[in-house]
């Protein structure tokens, strides 16, 4: 449970739908740049107009620094911009978001709430097509239910836990 915690800002996570689950991830990040997902919207069969406006009222509680959307999902980041959300178009290269949210998980950089039960459910089924034909594992995803894993690749775009801050000391940026 982390809703509790101290957060210094808030970044989404957006993975478009409409038959399939439109997804934003909410996450809370640390002043010692730890994230974590502390709110999770999930819903199919949603207009664009309904989710910005969901979206907007959530903007109210967190007050996103960004929200990182899927590149393709156009009609919601300029109807999202237009209602004066911050929203960035995310890196949709799959292969980096992958390796990255995973040296997050082996160096504990983030961590899940227990409420957010749809993206534990699709990490937890995360999969990886079957061998080739040499007898290798491809590391390429499986194409189903990671709405909120893509999600979390998106919200963490230009997250990097290990830049340092700068601070002023003696007339001095360090």
């Amino acid at each position: 449970d982390f809703k509790d915690h101290e957060f210094s800002y808030y970044i989404g996570g957006y993975d478009d739908g409409y038959r399939n689950p439109a997804c934003l991830l909410t996450i809370g990040v640390t002043e010692d740049n730890r994230l974590y997902v502390v709110d999770e919207f999930y819903k199919a069969e949603m207009t664009t107009d309904e989710i910005v406006n969901y979206i907007f009222g959530l903007n109210q509680k967190y007050h996103y620094r960004r929200i990182y959307a899927d590149p393709s999902a156009i009609n919601f980041i300029e109807t999202a911009r237009n209602k004066g959300l911050r929203v960035l178009s995310a890196d949709n290269d799959i292969y980096t978001g992958i390796a990255r949210l995973k040296s997050f998980f082996h160096n504990d950089i983030i961590f899940i709430d227990r409420s957010c039960e749809n993206t534990i459910k699709e990490i937890e089924s995360y999969t990886y097509e079957g061998e080739n034909k040499k007898g290798a594992f491809p590391e390429k995803p499986m194409k189903k239910n990671d709405h909120s894993t893509d999600a979390m690749r998106y919200a963490t775009t230009n997250f990097n836990p290990w830049r340092k801050k700068k601070v002023l000391t003696g007339g001095r940026w360090r």
